[in-house]
């Protein structure tokens, strides 16, 4: 019998209304930009950003704010849509949380996609989960102050205070 496990739920997770679509749009390059330059150095993956389509499965098709596919798994990749990658980055906006956070955390387990970033704005925070047994389990909640690493890409991590800058503050 598999273990139980704790999906995150939306009511746990909310973002202001007020918030600037501006700001998900900076937390991105943010992200993008330290894991672009971890990625160069190491020579360890690729990354892409939305919009770009990747397939879970024969016609189904997300788009996720950030993924990325590690050296191994860069024949994944494809100009137009791409296969799974290894890590996926759902950055949460005001409105979506039951989507990003309950239906894409379903479908990305499903597809196979071994770790999920949630970033949380609202809550300066980042939780990451990794595929174990075809299930999500939390592999770390990290808040501001704290470097977020990834299980899945060795030495990777991102600092939260870089990604959120002085918002809340």
């Amino acid at each position: 019998m598999r273990a139980a496990f704790s999906r995150p739920t939306a009511a746990g997770l909310k973002s202001p209304a007020h918030r600037q679509p501006g700001k998900a749009a900076l937390r991105l390059k943010r992200f993008v930009y330290q894991a672009e330059r971890w990625l160069a150095e190491t020579k360890n993956g690729e990354i892409l950003f939305a919009p770009h389509p990747i397939r879970l499965r024969p016609g189904k098709y997300r788009e996720p704010d950030a993924m990325i596919w590690r050296s191994e798994h860069k024949d994944r990749m494809g100009e137009r849509e791409s296969g799974p990658p290894d890590v996926v980055v759902e950055i949460i906006s005001p409105g979506n949380e039951p989507h990003d956070i309950e239906t894409k955390f379903r479908e990305y387990a499903q597809a196979g996609i071994p770790e999920y970033w949630i970033v949380q704005p609202a809550a300066r925070a980042i939780s990451i989960y990794s595929l174990q047994d075809r299930a999500y389990r939390q592999a770390g909640h990290f808040v501001s102050g704290q470097l977020a690493s990834s299980r899945v890409l060795a030495g990777f991590d991102i600092s939260t205070e870089n990604l959120f800058g002085d918002e809340g503050q």
